[in-house]
C-alpha cells in the first residue's frame, strides 16, 4: 500500500475517530473566518469542505512547519477554495468511501484528498500533501 492510502487509512480507521469525527469537524471549521471567503452554513463550515484538525496537524507538519492551528486552518479554507478537481483516487477511504484528489494553485500546489461522508453536508479533507500527483 502506498503512503497515500496509508495516509486516508489512518486518518480515518478508528472507532473511537469515527464516533467523534461530526463533531471535530464542525469544532474545527468554527475556528476559520467567513468573512472573505464565503458562506457559513448553520453548521460552522467556511469553504468547499469541512477540514478535519488530522489534515491542519498533517498540514502544519509537511507544509508550514511553526504555524499555528488557526492560521493553518485558514490557509486551508483560502487554499481550497482556488483547489481544483483532479480524479478520483484508485483506492478507498476506510469507510469504503471514494478518496478524490483535487489540486491547489500556485506556488504552493498543495494536494487535497477529499471524502463524503452522507451524515454531513459537505465532503471532508482528510489529509493535505505537498509535491507532484501521484
Amino acid at each position: 500500500m502506498d503512503d497515500v492510502a496509508s495516509e486516508i487509512l489512518q486518518a480515518t480507521r478508528s472507532a473511537h475517530h469515527e464516533s467523534t469525527l461530526a463533531y471535530e469537524l464542525r469544532q474545527a471549521q468554527r475556528l476559520g473566518d467567513a468573512s472573505n471567503v464565503g458562506e457559513t452554513e448553520a453548521s460552522g463550515a467556511v469553504g468547499p469542505w469541512f477540514i478535519t484538525p488530522h489534515a491542519v496537524r498533517r498540514y502544519i507538519k509537511r507544509v508550514a512547519r511553526g504555524l499555528s492551528y488557526n492560521r493553518a486552518l485558514a490557509t486551508l479554507i483560502h487554499e481550497g477554495t482556488q483547489a481544483r478537481f483532479v480524479k478520483v483516487a484508485p483506492y478507498p477511504s476506510a469507510t469504503g468511501q471514494p478518496v478524490e484528489l483535487w489540486r491547489g494553485k500556485r506556488p504552493l500546489r498543495l494536494r487535497f484528498y477529499v471524502t463524503h461522508n452522507p451524515s454531513l453536508p459537505r465532503p471532508s479533507l482528510i489529509t493535505v500533501m505537498k509535491g507532484p500527483c501521484p
